[in-house]
């Protein structure tokens, strides 16, 4: 549905971001695919990134900052591959 533009995205996508860092190699494989087809719908992986950044740096949340620098770089590669794209 989110992929389909059919849902809103805000809210759960850290927590699916969480998931390309994940153990389970099945888990990071799905969550990655999902990121990528998302950087391939318009701006929608754009504006999802502050939300992305301000959930995951919550201190409440406890993301090892290993990981909070695994999945930024992995989805800013997206932003840079759209920006390169357009210009």
């Amino acid at each position: 549905l989110i992929l389909q533009e059919m849902v809103r995205v805000r809210g759960q996508v850290s927590g699916l971001a969480k998931c390309c860092v994940d153990a389970d190699s099945n888990t990071r494989t799905m969550a990655r695919l999902f990121f990528k087809q998302l950087s391939q719908k318009g701006n929608s992986l754009y504006n999802i990134i502050p939300d992305i950044i301000s959930r995951l740096s919550d201190p409440s949340i406890r993301v090892p900052e290993d990981d909070f620098r695994m999945i930024l770089k992995y989805l800013y590669m997206f932003l840079l591959f759209i920006f390169v794209v357009l210009t």
